[in-house]
């Protein structure tokens, strides 16, 4: 069985004129990564499931527009772009949801 050391990238979509602090953003992204670890955890071992670690990173937002976000967004896209319904959407062509 080959391992696999696995990342999974998230875009953020913040649907609100609330701005969203820094720390929030922070807190979001620990959150996520604690929560995909703890469900990729529970696979380890499961049918062959070749992931013993499978990390969570937010490499993206999307807001009504730049200020809602505070803070440093230092390599992370941003995108103002939206869905349908006029929600801010991420990049459609990252998503596998999409096609």
């Amino acid at each position: 069985m080959t391992i696999i050391d696995s990342n999974l990238k998230f875009c953020v979509r913040w649907d609100s004129g609330t701005k969203l602090t820094a720390a929030q953003r922070a807190g979001i992204e620990a959150s996520l990564a604690k929560n995909v670890r703890k469900w990729t955890d529970g696979l380890t071992g499961f049918e062959g499931w070749q992931y013993p670690v499978v990390t969570a990173e937010v490499t993206g937002y999307a807001a009504r527009n730049r200020d809602l976000l505070e803070g440093d967004l230092t390599g992370r896209d941003f995108y103002t772009t939206t869905d349908g319904e006029g929600i801010p959407q991420c990049d459609p062509r990252c998503g596998r949801f999409f096609q």
